[in-house]
């Protein structure tokens, strides 16, 4: 990994390569780190960063467990440095951003309630692949691919005050979850019926 690296670095020209991430937090020359991994590592390189006083952003789900992000969370207020999370999610397609925009205009009326399917098709050796290991992504499809779906009825109703929800593994032999079905409500009484899967066989986002 540490070769791809360095030829990567060499084709774009003016950039060093490492295969240590605490040699890149120790440069002074750094002030801005992107933290891209498996998720078992995302907090802990998110945490040393901002101790070392870069800002960070952090890809989805900036932690394997709520604990995790709350270090993260933690070092940021404690030395002064931004830390934001990114969800290269549906947020960005342009129908949703549409969809909002009408929803504000008040063409609707009051929103009652959001449906969201978000799936994708499995593939050979899905089931060995990291993220099929509870240890190194903290969880399956709802941590995968249902944070989007979250985020997205969130933005649409705001934040939820009930939770309540079902994480089966009905396919795939690994440690965790291959369909995750939620059922969400906020102060409002206003519901999110949410349901993310990697059983779907043929790529799928319904909202």
């Amino acid at each position: 990994m540490p070769e791809r690296a360095k030829a990567l670095a060499k084709i774009a020209g003016d950039c060093d390569a490492s295969g240590d991430w605490r040699e890149v937090l120790a440069r002074t020359d750094v002030d801005i780190v992107v933290v891209a991994t498996i998720h078992t590592v995302l907090a802990e390189i998110t945490t040393a960063a901002v101790a070392a006083g870069k800002h960070v952003f952090v890809e989805k789900p900036a932690a394997r467990q709520q604990n995790e992000l709350d270090a993260s969370i933690e070092a940021a207020e404690k030395h002064g440095r931004l830390v934001r999370c990114g969800l290269q999610s549906p947020l960005s397609f342009c129908r949703c951003a549409k969809a909002r925009e009408i929803v504000d205009s008040g063409a609707l009326g009051p929103l009652l309630f959001v449906r969201g399917r978000y799936g994708h098709g499995g593939r050979i050796g899905y089931e060995k692949e990291w993220r099929a290991n509870k240890e190194l992504s903290g969880g399956g499809e709802l941590i995968d691919q249902g944070v989007h779906l979250i985020d997205l009825a969130r933005w649409f109703l705001g934040d939820f005050t009930d939770v309540q929800g079902f994480a089966p593994t009905y396919f795939w032999d690994m440690q965790v979850e291959d369909n995750g079905f939620m059922l969400l409500k906020t102060a409002q009484k206003q519901v999110a019926f949410l349901h993310a899967s990697c059983t779907e066989w043929k790529n799928l986002f319904f909202l």
